[in-house]
Order: C-alpha cells, then sequence, then structure tokens
C-alpha cells in the first residue's frame, strides 16, 4: 500500500494513506461484532451470519480494489484502499472467529492450522506482486489479481463453510 502511494502520489502526505485505511478497520472491527450479534440474536443461523459478515469483507474488498484501478486522484484512491482495508474488519466476526464455531474444544489447533495455510496467499501474493509490477508496470493488474483472490475465497467459504460443531 505505501508503494503504490509513494509511486503514483509523491506529494502526499505519507501517515495520511498509512492511518486512514486502518482507522476504518478498527470501526468496521467493531461493527461487525455488533452486526453478528444482532443477526444472532434475531434468530439466523451462525452458519448464515458468518457467510453474510464473509461475503462483506470479500466483497468490500474485491470491489474496492477492483475501483481503485479505475481513479486516479489521492482522495479517490485513498477513498478505495480505506474501503478495501475496513472491509477486511468485518473478517473479525466472520471466519476468523469460525473455529470456535466449528471446534470448540480444539479453536486453537484449527486456528492455527487456518491460520498457517491462509499465510500461503500472503507470501506467494507478495512475489506474485512483484513480478507483475516487474512485467506489466500496472497496479491495476496487482489489485484485479488481488481481488480475484478475494473472489475466490468468498465462493470457498460460500460453498463450504459453516457455523455449526463439527469436531468436540
Amino acid at each position: 500500500m505505501p508503494t503504490y502511494f509513494h509511486e503514483n502520489f509523491p506529494t502526499a502526505k505519507g501517515w495520511v494513506f498509512n492511518v486512514v485505511p486502518w482507522i476504518v478497520s478498527i470501526l468496521t472491527s467493531i461493527l461487525s461484532g455488533v452486526l453478528a450479534d444482532y443477526l444472532i440474536s434475531k434468530g439466523y443461523s451462525l452458519t448464515f451470519t458468518r457467510k453474510f459478515i464473509q461475503s462483506l469483507t470479500f466483497g468490500g474488498s474485491a470491489a474496492s480494489l477492483v475501483a481503485i484501478s479505475y481513479t486516479s486522484s489521492f482522495y479517490g484512491s485513498l477513498f478505495c484502499m480505506a474501503i478495501a482495508v475496513g472491509s477486511c474488519g468485518f473478517h473479525h466476526s466472520g471466519i476468523l472467529v469460525n473455529p470456535q464455531d466449528i471446534a470448540p474444544k480444539y479453536a486453537g489447533s484449527v486456528f492455527g492450522i487456518m491460520n498457517m495455510a491462509g499465510a500461503i496467499p500472503g507470501f506467494i501474493g507478495v512475489y506474485l506482486a512483484g513480478h507483475t509490477l516487474e512485467v506489466t508496470k500496472s497496479w491495476a493488474m496487482v489489485f484485479n489479481q488481488t481481488a480475484l483472490v478475494c473472489i475466490i475465497g468468498w465462493v470457498v467459504f460460500t460453498l463450504f463453510g459453516t457455523g455449526k460443531k463439527i469436531i468436540g
């Protein structure tokens, strides 16, 4: 994120694009818990609640990452990036707490395995982003590839995710 802003908006204040998206993320993290509690209190299943919240995460991130490809202004880019990072805040009431739903006695172990598997796209993605930038010189391509990863994650979780207890 800082590299994108430094390359495209060299006169912009670094603290703005390094702080604003994360402030939005704090707010959406809190909002996600309130929303999840509300949905559960209204009788929605844990599975529906987790999938709905995670749809906000993946959908908001993917849409914002695609949108940033079409903006050339600093404030438009900052807005899109704030929405993309802020959407990730919903993750705290989606997949992140799902191990406690599916394996209450083994939630720590399930979370560890899940976190390890989730880290793989993280380090591969950094390599691919660098390679893509080197070859295409296109941040739009990087953002669209990341949006595609979000969409694939959303499809997989929507098809196979559950909030029902599986183990223990």
